[in-house]
């Protein structure tokens, strides 16, 4: 077998909206619009620089049907780059991208392939000595295993196989296309390319089962540096596996904590974290969610002040030039009381999963509402976007935030 390299994406979602922007003048819209096709960029560079032998992107690489043509014009012009540089393209099609959603389609560069819905499809680079496996979902809701319809690996080769998968669930994602890990590690695979998945996640090795993450954070909940994955291989072995940071935007938590009486340090200990995180972006712009957390009279003070300590946090942000921007900042009081929150209740308020049960009632509830939405709007009210963009998880988190905000007493 040869040598060779190749990069591992997914989940790319070209052109959907990052949520939870708000309406503020001082927010960098345009950059932020704009920040799934520079990724998309970004990967494409990384691969002509690397000298790649060819590109998987499993699954999303869109975000539903197009709004207009030019979505898909940008995603083939991104991949004719490659072409011209004799770097191949591999795409299936996940749950937002499935086959029934695209109701549009444009000619393709001769270098990109993408993997229809039945089953049993496999490429051979006869060159190199690999085969790429892969199938698209042919419709959002993908209930069945997919992973052990795949062909079986062809003897001296080195297999990839694509699957847009949740494995067996968990992770805050839809368990479309579910399977178990260890039928993907006894399957004679030498590496399954996943995706559907927003976080980086090596779940074993040789074979290699790997998620990439998402190329781009879009909203609050996915913070940290994301990209793909850069995979070596040498005589049918992974020598080296590196996950590459290629995102446009990045988003950040921040944890300010103001104790025994040191309110007063808040700002400069703001400024601290902020170096840090600017510097840890490497030259992107930073979205920062700021949470400040105090505890009984610490929290009183903060509280009385909360609007002109927001207004102070924005202004020494504002002086980074367009390397930071506040998305929010929050007050996470606790008060010494002998009223504890129910489990439940705490587990909401403080980030934990939301419950899929709960999402569908806000689904039921509110898709009505959804409906009559106009197709554009001009208002960019994050809770009003999320409900256009059916993102549920959004809007429970908004509103056990808010409740959480105003119920004193320590977790349960």
């Amino acid at each position: 077998m040869s040598r060779f390299k190749f990069l591992h994406a997914a989940d790319v979602h070209l052109d959907s909206p990052l949520l939870g922007l708000g309406s503020r003048t001082d927010a960098p819209i345009d950059r932020i619009r704009a920040a799934t096709r520079e990724a998309l960029k970004n990967l494409v560079q990384f691969a002509l620089d690397e000298k790649v032998d060819f590109v998987v992107v499993a699954g999303d690489l869109y975000d539903g049907s197009w709004k207009d043509m030019k979505t898909g014009i940008f995603a083939m012009q991104q991949f004719s780059r490659l072409g011209h540089a004799g770097i191949r393209t591999f795409v299936i099609l996940g749950n937002h991208d499935a086959e029934s959603k695209l109701t549009a389609d444009l000619p393709r560069p001769p270098n990109v392939h993408f993997f229809g819905s039945a089953a049993g499809e496999v490429v051979v680079l006869e060159e190199i000595g690999v085969a790429i496996h892969g199938r698209s979902f042919k419709t959002a809701a993908v209930l069945e295993n997919l992973a052990i319809q795949y062909a079986p690996p062809i003897p001296d080769m080195f297999n990839i196989a694509m699957l847009h998968t949740a494995l067996e669930g968990g992770h805050e994602h839809a368990p479309y296309a579910p399977c178990k890990l260890v039928e993907l590690r006894t399957s004679g695979h030498d590496y399954w390319a996943l995706g559907h998945v927003h976080d980086y996640l090596v779940h074993a090795e040789h074979p290699h089962v790997v998620y990439p993450g998402n190329v781009q954070g879009r909203h609050s909940r996915e913070t940290g540096p994301k990209g793909a994955v850069l995979v070596a291989v040498e005589d049918g072995v992974v020598t080296d596996l590196r996950h590459v940071a290629l995102d446009d935007v990045r988003w950040s938590h921040m944890t300010l904590v103001v104790a025994d009486g040191a309110a007063a340090s808040l700002l400069d200990d703001f400024r601290d974290q902020l170096d840090l995180l600017t510097a840890q972006a490497a030259g992107r712009p930073s979205i920062v969610r700021v949470t400040i957390e105090a505890k009984n009279a610490d929290a009183d003070e903060i509280a009385g002040v909360i609007d002109r300590v927001e207004t102070d946090l924005r202004a020494i942000a504002a002086q980074a030039a367009d390397a930071v921007w506040l998305e929010k900042v929050r007050l996470k009081a606790t008060r010494s009381s002998p009223i504890a929150l129910p489990k439940e209740i705490a587990e909401l308020i403080d980030g934990g999963p939301a419950d899929a049960a709960a999402l569908d009632a806000l689904q039921a509830a509110l898709q009505p509402l959804a409906d009559k939405l106009p197709a554009k709007l001009d208002d960019d009210d994050p809770l009003l976007v999320a409900l256009q963009a059916g993102d549920w998880t959004t809007l429970a988190e908004t509103a056990v935030q808010t409740i959480g905000s105003r119920l004193p007493g320590e977790r349960a």
